[in-house]
């Protein structure tokens, strides 16, 4: 019996230092770096970079990778309490903001492996492109041709979106191409391709500096009874300046210049980029 409160005393004290244990040990787990309200952003837009770690932290530190120089990596920022997240807040986005971004803790004297990269990309660089898509209004199993061509500046990456500007998500897109302009054909289509289609464009010297939307165009599959018939180019909506949602950790591919397009059924795939 007299050895119970030694074993208590015991556990007690491996609880309290498991956590530098494993940091000491095994070195702790990287964190995730959330961005607030998205990655894909107006300049301008105010945002707020977050670091969560699943261990009681002491220190963070916010890492853009595209900086060359080490004094450049930020300071130590201690810990809010209890001591598992960091937030940074920059109330207007500018050109040089555009990058990847990553993020540490440190616990004791210890740092933890580094999280996932995140991107910040930043629209409305450039005069927006402009999308057509003929026809507007097809029946189930039809063919559009979508087209996507530059107005002022010259750009050879073209990416594809369907639905509203705010829900856009980088990991998902309808086509890109790598091209002095964007034509393609979108075949087999089904109702659930009906929506709002919108494309970007940008250069291989930054890749995340985009231009503005397009105009967005409204496809319609398999309501031609509703409609009277396919219409052309179709009445387009004006460019939404909102924010798309969370980007994903890479953003443009390396690729030859070839149209790449989703599935026959159009269903989202994930867009793998190589940033240089």
């Amino acid at each position: 019996m007299a050895s119970q409160p030694l074993l208590l005393l015991l556990l007690w004290l491996g609880l309290c230092l498991s956590t530098g244990i494993e940091a000491l040990f095994f070195r702790a787990p990287g964190p995730e770096v959330r961005l607030r309200p998205n990655g894909v952003l107006p300049l301008g837009h105010a945002i707020t970079i977050s670091c969560y770690t699943p261990l009681k932290a002491d220190y963070f530190r916010f890492y853009n990778e595209d900086l060359s120089s080490l004094d450049e990596l930020g300071e130590e920022i201690p810990a809010i309490y209890p001591g598992h997240e960091c937030h940074l807040y920059h109330p207007a986005l500018r050109m040089e903001h555009a990058g990847r971004y990553r993020c540490a803790y440190r616990l004791g004297d210890v740092w933890s492996f580094n999280s996932p990269l995140v991107n910040i990309v930043l629209m409305n660089i450039y005069s927006p492109p402009l999308l057509t898509l003929t026809p507007t209004v097809v029946k189930v199993g039809g063919t559009v041709r979508l087209q996507c061509q530059p107005v002022e500046h010259q750009f050879v990456y073209w990416l594809v979106f369907k639905g509203k500007i705010s829900d856009i998500d980088l990991k998902n897109y309808v086509a890109y191409k790598i091209a002095l302009e964007l034509d393609v054909e979108l075949k087999d289509l089904q109702p659930s391709h009906s929506g709002v289609y919108t494309c970007f464009a940008f250069n291989q010297s930054n890749q995340r500096l985009w231009t503005e939307p397009s105009n967005s165009v409204m496809l319609t599959v398999g309501e031609l009874s509703k409609r009277g018939g396919g219409g052309r180019g179709g009445a387009s909506e004006p460019p939404a300046h909102t924010s798309p949602s969370l980007p994903t950790e890479e953003l443009a591919p390396r690729l030859s210049p070839r149209v790449h397009l989703a599935s026959a059924a159009l269903a989202l795939i994930p867009l793998q980029i190589q940033w240089p």
